[in-house]
């Protein structure tokens, strides 16, 4: 079963993961001003949705994630949505990549 420590981004600080087999990876978003929310990544799918619930096809473009790198693209994106959503400024994509 997938946890925090098998995710191919670095969540950033007071961030949180967790598994459910029915929705996906649900990524929980905080910050010094409080809850941002949630955010679930289905990488069967290759989508991810707002909210913690299965993604809904038609809100993003599995195409865009194929290719060496998907992963990364589709769970930094996802990270950067939640961002936008709870009107926080984007986090710097190199912040979420996992140390070499």
């Amino acid at each position: 079963m997938p946890d925090a420590n098998s995710l191919p981004i670095k969540l950033p600080p007071m961030w949180t993961a967790e598994f459910f087999k029915s929705y996906g990876m649900v990524l929980t978003g905080e910050d010094a001003k409080g809850s941002l929310g949630m955010v679930t990544i289905s990488k069967e799918g290759r989508i991810y949705g707002l909210g913690i619930a299965p993604p809904r096809r038609g809100t993003v473009d599995p195409a865009k994630y194929k290719g060496r790198g998907w992963q990364l693209r589709l769970y930094v994106d996802a990270v950067q949505a939640l961002c936008a959503a709870a009107e926080r400024p984007p986090l710097d994509p190199a912040s979420l990549t996992p140390d070499a």
